[in-house]
């Protein structure tokens, strides 16, 4: 559970960085771009497939966070 609380935590900090809310930064980007693509986001994905409680339409839920959080992420490191 508390993997899912930081993602949306992170989701929404790359939201405002994003959006121009504040400034955009590598310190904040390059450790979020790991977080989504290297370490927690992988992982949280293994996690969603692999959890029997789920249906598919939650599972579909999440992996689409994951998505939108990697969208997030592209788009502010396009503006460095």
């Amino acid at each position: 559970m508390r993997t899912k609380i930081k993602f949306s935590g992170c989701l929404g900090l790359l939201a405002i960085v994003a959006t121009g809310c504040a400034p955009t930064s590598s310190i904040l980007i390059a450790p979020m771009d790991r977080f989504v693509n290297e370490t927690v986001g992988p992982e949280y994905e293994l996690y969603i497939a692999a959890d029997e409680t789920l249906d598919a339409f939650q599972k579909q839920i999440r992996f689409d966070n994951v998505s939108a959080m990697r969208a997030v992420v592209d788009s502010a490191k396009g503006g460095q």
